[in-house]
């Protein structure tokens, strides 16, 4: 199994690894999440979607895909089945009063993560002209016996780009 790191970004004081690999043997995208799933086309209303969560797990997330940082659990914590009708950007938050990290599966199968690192308990992943279909979404603890209140919220950055 050969992983790359496909990129490392500071973006107004936020960093991002992102991380892309081969499916993990250890999370499971596919099994039902535990906190919920919601179906989002693009536009929708109440832009941002807020979900609440409990993040953290028995697992590294390293074991979803080298870099990731954090425990999390097997299933995913929530699914977002987004369907686009324009190339929008989405951003995917996880917001906690306690340090987390964001674990995200995307439609593809890539994995995308990112650990929090800038001061903030807001990871924060934008996915560029985001395509439609399921995307896994895990909120992450820095430790085994940690699980945290969190918040995962869901947004369209609001601009639209011609295919």
């Amino acid at each position: 199994m050969r992983n790359q790191i496909l990129a490392a970004a500071v973006c107004a004081g936020v960093t991002v690894a992102v991380v892309i690999s081969a499916p993990a043997l250890a999370q499971d995208p596919m099994l039902p999440p535990m906190f919920g799933a919601v179906e989002l086309t693009t536009a929708w209303e109440d832009d941002p979607f807020v979900a609440e969560v409990q993040g953290g797990g028995s697992i590294r997330a390293s074991e979803a895909s080298p870099g990731c940082a954090g425990w999390i659990a097997n299933r995913p914590d929530y699914w977002v089945q987004y369907r686009s009708l324009r190339v929008y950007d989405l951003t995917i938050t996880a917001r906690s009063d306690d340090p987390v990290t964001l674990v995200i599966n995307l439609p593809t199968g890539e994995w995308y993560c990112t650990d929090g690192s800038n001061g903030v308990h807001a990871p924060v992943i934008t996915l560029d002209d985001a395509i439609s279909g399921v995307y896994s979404i895990w909120v992450g603890s820095f430790s085994p016996d940690s699980f945290p209140e969190a918040q995962i919220l869901v947004s369209e950055r609001g601009t639209t780009r011609v295919p």
